[in-house]
């Protein structure tokens, strides 16, 4: 017997507003942006701030991109 797979993969590219990583407001990326991130993918809210890339997903590339920009706000 023969078994077939096929992939799909897409790609996904949005400007992203690097201020808008600051979700709580209070000049600095840090770990309550985070927690304001894994709260809302803990309750599946996909549709808030916290979808950071955009994507229609609050996941793990958004909690990527909070870690990836920790520190003051320009």
């Amino acid at each position: 017997d023969q078994i077939t797979a096929t992939a799909v993969y897409s790609t996904f590219s949005a400007d992203i507003d690097e201020d808008s990583f600051d979700l709580n407001g209070d000049g600095v990326v840090n770990r309550r942006d985070r927690q304001m991130v894994h709260d809302a993918m803990r309750r599946g809210d996909d549709d808030g701030p916290e979808d950071l890339n955009g994507d229609g997903q609050v996941d793990q590339a958004d909690l990527d991109l909070i870690r990836d920009n920790y520190g003051e706000c320009p």
